[in-house]
């Protein structure tokens, strides 16, 4: 891995990608088979946004036709190649998921160190930028670990399971003191303060509050715990099974605006002349159809019980109730 002084930039890592090009070219690699290539991709080392574009065509490339110069077509998309194998998918790590996982490892650091040098000196680098996209994998999956209650903010930092308290505040947020921390609602000898915190939050969300006591010890410290892991610790592989989860909520979020590219809506962009099911060659391929009401969709519910566990499973037509009732 090359120093660099200054602003890292595409053309800064060149010698990174050409060390990739040539150990991928070697002669040991053109005698792999398929299963080889994929052993040998997923050992790639993965880096900026910008690089990671290239790498993964070199590593589409180098899968579907090895170092033969004669160009082979793609049988399966990339999309599909990097799922978990227990999804279909190869097990080859998406670049850019793993390089923000990489980016995640670095922030968990820059969390649990922001007293020492480095974390100053990223901090006050143009680098800073690459640990706040590992901030962005790390912000929704850590829960903060109450202790002394010196360190968190009451009002917007997610610390009880129900999300920051600013959301359910009585009053407006200009009338609240919103870097309070979680101390300052804390009677030494006696516990909360229900007198103030009854003025601006409802009963149901103090509930919320009634079983949690407040550390008197000085040096104990609040700290933040990473969800996706039973030992509260960050870990790149954590980190890249939390990336992926990602893709189930976007499909997700996708149905329930009705925005899945069945054949009926392929049909309307003029990408097919068949709006029909391919399975069941019936009813027009629409969402509820590809879903569900597909015989052969129908015939795997049926299998798992769904309509002993939901009434209306088969019934309704609504999306959005679809959805919510069966999550």
């Amino acid at each position: 891995m090359p120093s660099f002084h200054g602003r890292v930039g595409p053309t800064s890592l060149r010698e990174v990608i050409d060390k990739m090009k040539h150990r991928l070219s070697g002669w040991k690699a053109s005698a792999l088979s398929k299963a080889g290539r994929v052993t040998m991709i997923s050992s790639t080392t993965v880096l900026s946004v910008s690089v990671c574009k290239e790498m993964e065509k070199i590593c589409r490339d180098f899968l579907w036709h090895g170092n033969s110069s004669d160009k082979k077509l793609h049988l399966v998309n990339w999309v599909t190649v990097t799922k978990p194998k227990h999804m279909g998918g190869l097990g080859i790590h998406c670049m850019r998921h793993m390089n923000q996982a990489l980016m995640g490892k670095l922030a968990w650091r820059a969390l649990h160190s922001c007293d020492e040098l480095w974390a100053k000196f990223f901090g006050a680098s143009m680098n800073w930028r690459a640990v706040c996209f590992g901030l962005e994998l790390l912000r929704k999956r850590i829960s903060h670990n109450v202790v002394s209650g010196n360190e968190i903010l009451f009002w917007t930092d997610s610390w009880l399971s129900i999300g920051p308290l600013i959301e359910f505040a009585l009053v407006y947020a200009s009338h609240l003191s919103l870097s309070n921390k979680i101390r300052n609602y804390w009677i030494e000898g006696v516990g909360w303060n229900w007198d103030v915190l009854r003025k601006v939050l409802p009963q149901n969300i103090l509930s919320f509050l009634q079983p949690l006591t407040l550390s008197n010890g000085v040096e104990d410290a609040d700290g933040v715990i990473w969800s996706k892991n039973s030992s509260g610790r960050y870990s790149v592989k954590s980190g890249y099974e939390a990336r992926g989860t990602q893709q189930v909520r976007m499909f997700m979020w996708e149905i329930a605006h009705g925005k899945i590219m069945c054949n009926i809506e392929r049909k309307k962009k003029g990408f097919t002349n068949f709006d029909g099911c391919g399975l069941c060659s019936s009813a027009p391929k629409m969402i509820f159809h590809v879903l569900r009401d597909c015989p052969l969709a129908m015939r795997l519910w049926n299998q798992l019980g769904a309509e002993q566990i939901e009434n209306n499973f088969f019934r309704t037509n609504d999306v959005f109730r679809w959805l919510a009732s069966n999550l």
